[in-house]
């Protein structure tokens, strides 16, 4: 038991580090986990959402999910939009608080109709990369709120001019006006947002050149500390800050949300006391008995009659019939009972009979009925294989005893029915046996009312024997 424990921990461990790997990963098996809605089923999946699970790429939906129309992946830290082109279907992408800086791929998502990304770090310089969805015929919505662009100060009038076919901008709708000023303000507001596009390349290449490098360095107690080289203090309360800073920080607070459950996890081992770890060997045993009683994980249910009550088990074609004797005067209220597709268990009063079924039944159809006159309880389970063969007769040795002694009591009482009434008890003169008389001791009583009626009674013929020398020629025939 000690090693099963064992390699029960191990297993988990396994599980963890295989889980760890895969953290930030869009598998199949987490698709079909978060397609419960849709049995698991994922060629014909419409809606999925996989929001706040650290994703860091898209992957794996175009191949496994392509008549997909709604997909929301907000609240991730997804850097670039990729693998999305087979998503023909596709009409509302969520793409909100992710590390998106700049709209791409997305041409080739024909039935596109409504964008999300607010809070990502699209900047000025990325802003005329919406013209990606330019030729996207049903896209009507996009929400931008919380980028970086969104500070331009002619960003809705930009946006509007270059999507004709665009009718709500950041949750508000895009007027006939706004959408004909847009149009005429195109080429000014373009060159003016070449000139804002190039002082925010600028100012971003003198950042990184001052931020440097992320150093590494091993204090005395050998932990590793992460340092890095200019970045002042408030620039981690700046909303603009860069998408890398962000990742940063989630990482660190996924490691430190499982330091903490390790460590909650070993103060929980620590803290089980000896009645606890009693109780849990109590529970373990009483499990490793139940799996005995029914022979194990993988073997054979064990038979077993605590009751010791009579039972018949018969088959035919179609039915395994099981019969067992209950008491007459038992309450059906006591009888517990389960039919399973390979056994049946029934409990009754605290005790327990399961007998094994010769094939394995349909559980659905099983009936159960009580008989009136015996009490004897008879489970009748379709079998799910009416071709299998039958191994016990349908009459059981039980059975032909109980037939045998019921058609004796049937014949014993149709005798006393046609036993003859005395009142004179036997030999009296009331006998009605003495109305027709005895030609011999030899031959039968005959019961009088039993007797047919003679139609006629016969003369009695004597024979006259007749001497050898007398002529016989003269005398006539009989008439």
């Amino acid at each position: 038991r000690g090693e099963e424990r064992r390699g029960e921990e191990r297993r988990g461990e396994e599980e963890q580090a295989e889980a760890k790997a895969k953290m930030g990963r869009i598998t199949e098996t987490l698709i079909r986990q978060k397609a419960e809605h849709n049995e698991g089923l994922l060629n014909d999946l419409k809606e999925v959402s996989l929001h706040q699970l650290e994703i860091e790429k898209i992957e794996v939906l175009g191949k496994v999910c392509r008549e997909l129309e709604i997909l929301y992946l907000q609240n991730n830290l997804i850097g670039k939009l990729e693998n999305l082109h087979r998503l023909k279907c596709l009409k509302y992408l969520n793409m909100a608080v992710n590390n998106i800086t700049k709209v791409e791929n997305l041409e080739r998502c024909e039935s596109l109709e409504k964008l999300d990304f607010t809070v990502n770090y699209i900047d000025v310089d990325e802003l005329s990369s919406l013209r990606n969805l330019e030729e996207l015929e049903h896209f009507s919505e996009l929400y931008m709120t919380g980028n970086p662009c969104t500070d331009f100060e002619h960003y809705r009038q930009y946006v509007i001019g270059i999507l004709p076919r665009l009718k709500r901008l950041d949750g508000e709708e895009v007027t006939p006006t706004e959408r004909i000023q847009a149009r005429q303000n195109l080429k000014e507001v373009e060159e003016k947002l070449e000139k804002v596009a190039a002082e925010c390349r600028a100012r971003k290449e003198k950042e990184r050149a001052e931020k440097g490098e992320k150093v590494e360095e091993i204090d005395m107690e050998g932990k590793e500390r992460r340092d890095h080289i200019s970045v002042p203090a408030e620039t981690f309360a700046d909303p603009k800050y860069g998408p890398e800073e962000r990742t940063r920080l989630h990482k660190e607070m996924a490691a430190q949300r499982e330091e903490g459950r390790a460590s909650r996890d070993k103060t929980r081992a620590e803290l089980l006391t000896d009645e606890a770890a009693a109780r849990i060997r109590e529970v373990e045993e009483e499990k490793a008995r139940r799996e005995e009683e029914r022979g194990g994980i993988f073997g054979a249910v064990r038979q077993k009659n605590e009751g010791g009550w009579k039972f018949a088990i018969s088959e035919d074609k179609r039915n395994v019939i099981v019969e067992i004797g209950f008491p007459k005067f038992m309450s059906t209220s006591l009888i517990d009972l389960d039919v399973q597709p390979s056994y049946l268990k029934a409990v009754a009063k605290g005790k327990t009979i399961q007998l094994c079924f010769p094939t394995e039944v349909h559980t659905a159809k099983a009936e159960a009925k009580r008989s009136q006159t015996t009490g004897a309880l008879v489970v009748t389970a379709p079998k799910l294989d009416p071709s299998a063969p039958v191994l016990f007769a349908s009459t059981s040795a039980t059975n032909e005893e109980e037939e045998k002694k019921r058609k004796e009591k049937e014949e014993k009482e149709r005798r006393s029915r046609l036993k003859p009434l005395r009142s004179g008890g036997e030999g009296g003169k009331d006998d009605f046996r003495k109305i027709v008389k005895k030609k011999g001791e030899e031959e039968e009583e005959e019961e009088p009312f039993i007797k047919e009626a003679k139609p006629k009674v016969e003369k009695e013929v004597r024979k006259v024997e007749v001497p050898d020398d007398i002529d016989l020629s003269e005398v006539p025939d009989l008439e």
